[in-house]
């Protein structure tokens, strides 16, 4: 497993379990992170900027 859009690609779901942690750590729940069916949201997020990664340059 590398890093890059193809890393982050296969540990999908350990970066948007962090990314919702940090948001409760950080109070977010007041924005989109903290509302149902936020998990599907960040991973949305994070699927979107491993495209935006992938684009050339």
């Amino acid at each position: 497993m590398g890093f890059g859009p193809d890393g982050c690609r296969e540990r999908l779901d350990e970066i948007v379990g962090w990314m919702e942690g940090e948001a409760k750590k950080r109070g977010w729940l007041g924005y989109a992170v903290g509302v149902p069916g936020s998990r599907y949201f960040i991973k949305r997020m994070v699927l979107g900027a491993i495209k935006k990664a992938e684009k050339p340059l």
